[in-house]
């Protein structure tokens, strides 16, 4: 499908809106999405100091605002360049909470504003890590900037393509890892994204989600994600496999590199277990999003807290 940017632009800019809320803002903040930024800025700190001993209480303040900043701005520049394009509107966004651009009636220059306002204080932010720990940093932060211009925006998104949940995977779950490892040690250990592998598959699998039960919306704006080109039933078991093969990554890191903590895991797996259930017996539609959302996006966090935790413990 042809978007004509210049005709919806116009269109839009010429509706009423209302005024931003505190209710507004916090819908598309999407605060319980947080976790996928926050817990790989805790991974990368404390392997940074179960490998090399390295730790700053301020460095981590710093990182997770930036962490959540920039996480704030990927969540508003998707509500607005959806809201812009009318794949958010009232007909196919049942869920006030997927579309609060459009049920909160937001003016687009507003959510414009307030995502470079989320980009400004993020790099003002990372200014001081960037000072003390020197320029790969800056590399990073470039990196991630524009893959949160490039994810929603411009003229092919990366969520219009197959390679979404990589770009985010990637980018939250490994990116940020190995930014906070850094900005603790100053020092380019590669082998830092391995360790980094369950939060960029446990990412990608609440991307996948959505886009599994988003298929018929996104076939109708022209959009060619994963799931589109292999279909829901093998997306659906790409996204159960995921957290399988994520859980296995995770024991074995711990076993072979911090024993200590490899019996952490374990217990707050089986806490999860009634979480890693609903996952692998759901089927994914448009009708059980919510439910699926429901089960997704705190299992994602309690395995990664798991991880955390375990190499937090092997530590000592």
């Amino acid at each position: 499908m042809e978007i004509n940017w210049k005709e919806n632009w116009q269109e839009k800019m010429s509706q009423n809106y209302r005024p931003m809320t505190f209710r507004a803002w916090l819908e598309l903040a999407t605060p319980n999405t947080w976790g996928a930024s926050i817990l790989p800025v805790l991974l990368g700190s404390v392997l940074a100091y179960g490998l090399k001993g390295d730790f700053s209480l301020l460095r981590l303040i710093l990182l997770l605002f930036c962490a959540v900043f920039m996480h704030c701005a990927v969540n508003a520049l998707n509500h607005l360049f959806d809201f812009l394009k009318d794949t958010d509107n009232l007909e196919n966004c049942l869920d006030p909470h997927d579309a609060p651009m459009v049920y909160h009636n937001l003016h687009p220059r507003t959510v414009a504003a307030l995502a470079v306002f989320y980009l400004f204080m993020a790099l003002a932010l990372s200014l001081y890590l960037l000072l003390q720990v020197g320029w790969p940093l800056l590399f990073m932060g470039v990196f991630g900037a524009a893959v949160v211009v490039c994810y929603a925006g411009g003229p092919l998104p990366i969520t219009h393509t197959p390679f979404g949940e990589l770009a985010a995977g990637f980018t939250m779950g490994g990116v940020i890892t190995f930014a906070a490892y850094y900005s603790m040690t100053a020092s380019l250990d590669w082998v830092v994204l391995l360790y980094a592998l369950p939060p960029i598959i446990t990412i990608g699998c609440i991307l996948l989600l959505n886009n599994v039960c988003d298929i018929e919306k996104d076939i109708e704006a022209g959009r060619r994600t994963m799931p589109i080109l292999i279909g829901r039933k093998k997306a659906t078991l790409l996204l159960k496999g995921g957290y399988v093969v994520a859980a296995v990554i995770i024991e074995a890191i711990l076993i072979i590199s911090f024993p200590k903590g490899c019996w952490v895991f374990p217990i707050v797996a089986l806490l999860s277990l009634k979480k890693f259930k609903a996952v692998m017996t759901m089927e994914f539609r448009a009708e059980t999003r919510m439910a699926g959302m429901k089960a997704v996006l705190p299992l994602t966090p309690l395995l990664n807290f798991g991880y955390v935790l375990s190499v937090f413990v092997a530590s000592f």
